[in-house]
């Protein structure tokens, strides 16, 4: 087989001219390009603040900062108001006679509060103040006994 190759050039393109209408695939070409531009920009101009993970006041759900960071709530009865510490929880044993708020730690239920609300005279003598408050809460000496450290530091 032969291969024959012309000798001739072909003629070279025609260049647009610039006054030349572009076609309409090229027209939405450059509209989606430079709305392209324009929404990339937005979204780097309007770029989000790093997201926190936290949980509690700390969290800022509704962007706003934390109003309370003393970790203790308000809490206000009926003639008395008092700060309780955040992390404590109502309390379910009632302790005494005219408990009015009774609440402990969640995490170690020896620490508690309890508020005691009752009507009488606490200006009476030191014996009927001990017998009719303190001791239904203290509870009595039951232990009769003689102890070893009773004889001082022999």
């Amino acid at each position: 087989m032969a291969f024959s190759v012309s000798a001739r050039a072909r003629p070279a393109p025609v260049a647009a001219k610039a006054s030349a209408k572009p076609t309409p695939a090229a027209a939405a070409i450059d509209r989606r390009a430079a709305l392209g531009l324009v929404a990339g920009a937005a979204a780097l101009a309007a770029a989000p603040p790093a997201a926190n993970a936290a949980y509690g006041d700390a969290a800022r759900v509704f962007g706003g900062k934390a109003t309370n960071t003393t970790g203790f709530v308000p809490y206000s009865g009926e003639g008395f108001a008092l700060l309780l510490p955040s992390k404590w929880g109502p309390r379910r044993q009632v302790v005494a006679p005219g408990v009015v708020l009774s609440y402990e730690d969640n995490g170690d239920a020896v620490n508690h509060v309890d508020v005691i609300a009752r009507k009488g005279d606490l200006g009476g003598s030191p014996d009927k103040f001990l017998n009719d408050v303190v001791r239904p809460l203290l509870g009595e000496q039951v232990f009769t006994g003689e102890t070893r450290s009773e004889g001082g530091f022999r």
